[in-house]
């Protein structure tokens, strides 16, 4: 009997221990909003990135990837896939994403050798039907995206740098933007 409550009291005291009792309450996820009726016919989205401003800092094959990943992992919610570049396959739609500008600015002050910096790139996208009906465009809107990378006061190495991150690379398209192509809402 004392060895079933000493065990009894081990477990009580390991869960204490591990904070289960302690941890939040698993939230229920919510379905996404259903896709808008332009999108429904959609299954393939082939992501296509051109970089046409003067410093051509951003790779335009590691931006298609970030792009085409973000698509994907969404794949339980929109049943649509992403794939990269125009070559690779017939696809539904093509998503061309366009760098016009690219321009950084370094935030004042490092800390522990890294430093923050703004990175501002102008895009223009469009999603186009494979009958050429346009489903979605942006004209010329700039990303403000703030990343703290290693300690470098040189813009062509932040860029390097940034580049080298997909996550900051799929905030060049942006959360936001997606949400506009596959649900309609800002």
């Amino acid at each position: 009997m004392l060895v079933k409550k000493l065990i009894t009291l081990a477990g009580a005291l390991g869960i204490l221990a591990c904070g289960a009792c302690f941890l939040p309450a698993l939230l229920d996820r919510q379905p996404p909003p259903p896709l808008i009726p332009a999108m429904q016919s959609i299954k393939t989205i082939a992501v296509v990135a051109t970089n046409s401003s003067s410093t051509h800092y951003i790779d335009t094959d590691r931006l298609e990837t970030a792009i085409a990943k973000e698509i994907n992992r969404r794949h339980g919610d929109t049943k649509i896939r992403a794939q990269v570049g125009a070559a690779t396959g017939p696809a539904d739609a093509t998503l061309s994403v366009n760098i016009r500008e690219e321009s950084a600015t370094a935030i004042p002050g490092k800390s522990l050798g890294t430093m923050l910096w703004n990175f501002e790139p102008r895009v223009s996208a469009t999603l186009t039907r494979a009958d050429g009906q346009i489903l979605w465009e942006e004209k010329e809107q700039v990303e403000k995206i703030t990343q703290s990378i290693k300690a470098t006061d040189d813009e062509t190495e932040a860029w390097r740098q940034f580049s080298k991150s997909e996550w900051a690379l799929f905030l060049i398209l942006g959360q936001d933007h997606l949400d506009q192509i596959f649900y309609g809402r800002r």
